[in-house]
């Protein structure tokens, strides 16, 4: 009988849990492959109020929420990089983010796996096959401004806008309405290739944060 894993999840914004939830619920299905024993990993986006918070105590609140719903495993963090590496996020959030958990008592999930994408989550979003069918058009990559590798735009977000709004401009769509950015985390999330993803050096470290997370419970070697 396969054992259930019970993750919980928190994004930056409500935007950011439409693209996420697939891809991180795929990934430690992935990932599960690699183990022993059979398992079937269930991710479960929690709504914590963090308004007045900080970092620490926005992830604690968490920690405790996912106890208490599930009786949660893993606890899986999101927050963007705001740079062009991970380096002083992890610096500056996560690692102070766990160092705090770990002294905490009582029902609080002590397992953390961040997600930090380099600069913010829509460089993950930047697929140009898949974005430019959601898009209806027939433009080029050069032409939409997406030619170039995701992690190094300095804006992803707004590269993406600004794609669709070229697109919107086209003879592709005009019998169709225009295309909002907010339209595309959810449908990219669920069809976008794992595979895809591994080239982002930011991507193979929460690939590799979950591994670490399934040997910390015994489940992987």
């Amino acid at each position: 009988m396969a054992r259930q894993l019970f993750i919980g999840l928190i994004t930056e914004g409500p935007t950011d849990v439409r693209f996420l939830q697939s891809v991180v619920e795929r990934t430690f299905i992935d990932v599960a492959f690699e183990c022993e024993n059979d398992l079937e990993p269930y991710v479960k986006c929690l709504t914590v109020e963090k308004v007045r918070l900080s970092f620490n105590e926005y992830v604690e609140k968490a920690s405790r929420r996912g106890m208490e719903e599930m009786g949660m495993d893993i606890l899986c963090v999101h927050t963007d990089a705001d740079s062009k590496d991970t380096k002083r996020a992890y610096a500056e959030k996560i690692n102070p983010a766990k160092e705090f958990l770990s002294d905490k008592k009582g029902e609080i999930c002590k397992s953390l796996i961040p997600i930090v994408p380099v600069r913010m989550v829509e460089a993950w979003m930047l697929d140009k096959e898949l974005l430019k069918e959601e898009m209806g058009t027939r433009m080029s990559d050069e032409e939409l401004g997406i030619n170039r590798m995701p992690e190094l735009y300095l804006d992803p977000k707004a590269t993406i806008i600004q794609a669709i709004g070229k697109s919107n401009r086209t003879t592709t769509r005009r019998h169709r309405k225009d295309l909002d950015i907010s339209e595309l985390y959810a449908s990219i999330g669920a069809r976008l290739e794992l595979e895809k993803l591994h080239l982002l050096p930011s991507y193979r470290q929460f690939v590799d944060e979950v591994r670490e997370a399934y040997r910390q419970l015994g489940l992987l070697r």
